[in-house]
């Protein structure tokens, strides 16, 4: 809108006053604008739903391809682990270094057990066909039916005198005193044939190995 207007005069000429020129000046002028504030819409409940329908075949389809790619990453291990443990045994290598990539593969040794320094690592189940065997058929089971430790010990090898550790099995929990299996400790010179398995770590769980007090959970971990 348009106002009144009013007239201005203004100096042209500084040295002659009486020259004048006429300005004409527009006053209370309004400028409006319409603004138009739209609210966000809500989605509707239906298309929310369609949303969760399609994630939830999705993930699945996702979840179903990972499990199918673990299972062929475990099959294809155990297949290298059985041809490992199935290979022609081999001399131990005099270099301990390079049993970092021969674990479950057979060596064959021949040297002299220690037995006064074997130690038992414990209490450990007895496994057989790749399973733990069962405490008792009865409905109330006794657990130390099933229990017991295995039997490590130090081997010095003939030919450089190094001292490795076998683990010569397993022993039930009545049998864990070394006097209660006498016939078992082998005296003198012997060969023997047996699987490379390295050191293996210490889970979150697992209580420490405590040397002094001859007592072993793992093995041969790291206390750190």
């Amino acid at each position: 809108m348009i106002g009144k207007l009013i007239r201005i005069l203004y100096p042209v000429n500084k040295m002659n006053p009486k020259n004048s020129a006429l300005n004409i000046v527009r006053t209370n002028t309004k400028f409006t604008h319409s603004i138009k504030i739209q609210k966000p819409r809500n989605k509707e409940p239906g298309e929310v739903i369609k949303w969760v329908l399609l994630v939830i075949p999705v993930g699945s389809f996702g979840l179903g391809c990972w499990q199918v790619y673990r299972l062929n990453w475990k099959i294809e291990l155990i297949d290298i682990m059985q041809a490992k443990t199935n290979s022609e045994p081999v001399n131990m290598p005099l270099d301990f270094e390079e049993l970092k990539k021969m674990e479950y593969c057979p060596v064959k040794v021949c040297g002299e057990f220690l037995h006064e320094k074997e130690f038992l690592i414990g209490p450990r189940a007895l496994i057989e066909n790749d399973s733990a065997l069962p405490s008792s058929g009865s409905l109330v089971s006794d657990p130390r039916k099933n229990q017991g430790w295995l039997v490590i010990t130090p081997f010095k090898l003939s030919d450089t005198g190094d001292v490795i550790l076998v683990n010569r099995g397993w022993v039930p929990s009545h049998m864990r005193s070394k006097e209660k299996r006498l016939a078992s400790l082998v005296k003198g010179e012997v060969e023997l044939t047996g699987t490379v398995r390295l050191t293996e770590t210490r889970g979150p769980f697992m209580p420490k190995n405590n040397p002094e007090k001859g007592s072993w959970f793992s093995r041969f971990a790291s206390n750190e």
